[in-house]
């Protein structure tokens, strides 16, 4: 129960960054939730240590690096515009959302 609990504080200080007072950068609300873990006995720090893969970890630095530095040159900000602007309806937005997602991942693979 304690473990679902620290997941959804976890998730949600993670969602939430950017409403209201809320401004929890992600690594900070997973450490928390990390730390939490350990502090509550639910795991052993031993435990908590063999359970890190340096391949994701890498994977993950990389991953915010480019997603903030994407996030203060205004490149989403601009993206958004572009996808509100050039679509007359919900559906067209969704599908456009749907369909540059894809494309991204493509050719991010």
């Amino acid at each position: 129960m304690e473990d679902s609990i620290i997941l959804a504080v976890t998730y949600g200080l993670i969602a939430l960054r950017g409403v209201g007072r809320v401004n929890v950068q992600p690594w900070v609300a997973m450490l928390f939730g990390a730390a939490l873990t350990i502090v509550l006995g639910i795991l052993t720090p031993s435990q908590a240590l063999s359970s890190i893969n340096l391949n994701v970890i890498l994977f993950l630095i990389s991953l915010f690096t480019i997603s903030s530095a994407l996030e203060v040159s205004g490149f989403f900000s601009y993206l958004a515009y572009r996808l509100l602007v050039s679509s007359r309806s919900m559906g067209k937005l969704i599908l456009r959302i749907f369909g540059l997602s894809a494309i991204i991942t493509r050719a991010l693979k």
